[in-house]
Formats: C-alpha cells, sequence, structure tokens
C-alpha cells in the first residue's frame, strides 16, 4: 500500500509567490551605497583633474625655456627681461643692427613704472618681455618693433599690441593673453593687475587660463639683480605673492656668507634665465610685505630655506611652511625644477 502525502500548498513550488521590484528598504540600500561610491570616486577624479592641469603648466614652462633657447641660438644671446633698460637696448641693437632710434622711442612712450622697478630703468616688466621676446619681430632690419609682423602695430600716433606676428618662437594661445580692444585698438589689460587703474599698456602678458590671473614670470640671469639697489621681482596688486628669482643651495666658496650672502649663494641657472609660474593656486607664494623692502627675502632651491639677502638670515624653511600650513610657493613650476617645487623637497 501506497501512502498518499500531499504536500502544504506554501510547499508547492507552482504555488510559490514571485515577487517583482525591491523594498523601500532595498532602494535605499542601494542609494547608500552608490552615495558611498561617489563619495571615493569624486575627490579621485578632482585629484586626476588637478594633475592633469598642473602638469599642463609644468609642459607649457618647459615649453617656454626651450622657446627661450631658440631665441639664443637665433640672436645670440637670452632676451632681456625689461628690468634694466641699458641691458635692454644694448641687447637688441646687437640683434638688430640696423635698428632705428625711434623703435625704442615707439616702444618707451607712456611706460609705466607702476610695477616698483625703477623709473629710469622701466621698459617693461618681466612677464611682457617674455611675450615681447618670443611673439616675433618683423623682417625688416630697421623696424623690427613696428614693422609688418613686429610686435607693435602703429596707427597714426598710437601703437598697440600686434596680434599677428611674424614666425613666432612660442604659440601663444591668445585667449591667455591679457588683451583688451574695448578702447578700439588692442592694448593690454594686465596694468591694472599691477595697480596703474588704466588700460593704456601695449604688451601683454601670458597667463596658465582657466580665470587664473597670474603671468609666467622671465628672470634674465644678467639681471637677477639690477643693480647694487634693486633686487628684480614681479609683484602685482590683484595677484597673489611675489615673484623673485630663485636661489640655490650651492655655494660660492670664495665669497664670505657673513660679509655677501647675496654672493655666497648662487642663484638658480645662475647663467641662463629662470621661467616662474604661480601654479593652479594663482599665488606666488613668498613672504609677506612690502616686494621691494630694505631687507627682501629670497628662497634656495631645492631645499627651501629662506635667505635674507643683506643679513645672511635664514628665516624660514620649506618655502615658508609653519604650523604645518603648507606654503603657496610648493607648487609653482619653474623651468630649473623636475615638475613642481615641492616634488625636489626632502622629507
Amino acid at each position: 500500500m501506497s501512502l498518499n502525502i500531499k504536500r502544504p500548498l506554501a510547499a508547492r513550488p507552482e504555488w510559490r509567490v514571485h515577487r517583482l521590484g525591491f523594498t523601500l528598504v532595498e532602494v535605499l540600500v542601494v542609494i547608500a551605497i552608490i552615495g558611498v561610491l561617489v563619495g571615493l570616486v569624486v575627490p579621485a577624479v578632482n585629484v586626476a583633474r588637478r594633475s592633469v592641469q598642473r602638469a599642463a603648466i609644468v609642459f607649457e614652462v618647459q615649453t617656454l625655456g626651450n622657446a627661450i633657447e631658440q631665441y639664443k641660438t637665433k640672436f645670440g644671446d637670452y632676451p632681456p627681461d625689461g628690468s634694466d633698460r641699458t641691458v635692454w637696448e644694448r641687447h637688441f641693437r646687437k640683434a638688430f643692427p640696423n635698428i632705428a632710434a625711434s623703435e625704442f622711442t615707439v616702444l618707451y612712450a607712456n611706460a609705466n613704472s607702476s610695477s616698483g622697478l625703477p623709473v629710469a630703468a622701466v621698459v617693461m616688466d618681466p612677464p611682457e618681455a617674455l611675450v615681447f621676446a618670443l611673439g616675433g619681430f618683423s623682417s625688416d632690419p630697421a623696424h623690427p618693433f613696428t614693422g609688418a609682423g613686429g610686435p607693435l602695430f602703429v596707427s597714426g600716433n598710437s601703437a598697440q599690441y600686434n596680434v599677428d606676428r611674424n614666425s613666432p618662437l612660442f604659440d601663444f594661445k591668445q585667449g591667455n593673453l591679457t588683451l583688451d580692444a574695448s578702447s578700439g585698438i588692442t592694448v593690454s589689460s594686465d596694468e591694472l593687475l599691477l595697480g596703474a587703474g588704466t588700460v593704456n599698456d601695449k604688451m601683454p602678458v601670458y597667463t596658465t587660463g582657466n580665470g587664473r590671473l597670474a603671468p609666467f614670470v622671465y628672470f634674465d640671469s644678467r639681471t637677477y639683480r639690477a643693480g647694487s639697489a634693486f633686487y628684480n621681482f614681479y609683484k602685482a596688486a590683484n595677484v597673489a605673492g611675489v615673484a623673485r628669482p630663485y636661489k640655490s643651495d650651492q655655494v660660492n666658496t670664495t665669497v664670505s656668507k657673513t660679509a655677501n650672502p647675496d654672493g655666497h649663494y648662487r642663484y638658480a641657472n645662475d647663467r641662463t634665465f629662470q621661467i616662474i609660474s604661480a601654479g593652479l593656486d594663482d599665488d606666488f607664494g613668498g613672504v609677506p610685505g612690502l616686494p621691494n623692502n630694505s631687507t627682501p627675502e629670497f628662497f634656495r632651491y631645492p631645499s627651501g630655506t629662506s635667505l635674507n639677502i643683506l643679513t645672511g638670515a635664514s628665516n624660514f624653511s620649506r618655502y615658508a611652511e609653519q604650523s604645518g600650513v603648507a606654503s603657496a610657493q610648493l607648487d609653482n613650476a619653474t623651468n630649473f625644477a623636475d615638475g613642481i617645487l615641492e616634488n625636489a623637497l626632502e622629507n
């Protein structure tokens, strides 16, 4: 005899209930998981994006440096940075032996001294000199500045920046140049950054773009220290920090640190040039205070140790890192560093 045992209805497969969709609890759990993942991914994406942007600035500094070397090959010397009028004229008279005196007259007209350079030496500031030198000159031997394809276009009694220059050594992105055409002529708005209060400058500066204001700054080794009382620098009212040529940790053993701290420590790239970018934070860093005060602080590469150029004192370390707050100089990009300054710091 066989037993006919019936399974309960709930145990029969054909009676099982198949649920569709998710419960509210499950949906909330999924949302929470997604939120956690987004919280992990977004910071990583931002870090990667900033890394790419920083690498682009470093690459541009290197490309500008290569263009300066091409300039030297073409004209026999590095371009001056505009901080010394005598050095400036001597260079361009040698580079263009047939240059007309009127070229300098046009260039110096309405020269602005608001940058803090000595009034007698004013031609243009270091960021402007970079654009002037690398953007291309006219093939007219007497008028390399104002001839066709030169850096300046003269119309009537006014001179303006020429955006169509001849054979540039560097491809300046026009959107990153501080150009202003609102007055009917193409001039530069960078004098506003220097606190001049007017837009009447001929030569623009070149920035890293994306709304950042700090320009690429060029310092020529002949004028790292332009005279006995003037220490070369770039400072703008609306740009944080001050750019100065960097010293190095290398010393000249024949010069006493006590008697001559300036001469005791060599400059980085002491026979060539420096190009400095403020980096992504748009801040050159440096010690607060007047950029041309009586005891300016320089910094040494790669240690980041400060140097009071008159007393020889070292008041700051790691580019003025204090109380665990990193210095704005750490992300500065230069042509003498591999990447940014922070990369060369010892732990």
